[in-house]
């Protein structure tokens, strides 16, 4: 894996420095499709869309 820490190459060692999150805890929305994109910039890129 180019650019992993050596020391997290092994299955193990990944699954014991990775923490399970219950699907409670996590919250998702919609983001512009203009986040995706290094060349846009600016405040809108951050504030939550509607939910359709």
């Amino acid at each position: 894996m180019p650019g992993s820490t050596p020391a997290l190459t092994k299955r193990d060692a990944i699954r014991a420095a990775v923490r399970h999150l219950d699907a409670d805890v996590i919250k998702a929305w919609p983001v512009w499709r203009r986040v995706n994109r290094v060349a846009n910039e600016g405040a809108e890129l951050v504030e939550l869309l509607p939910v359709r």
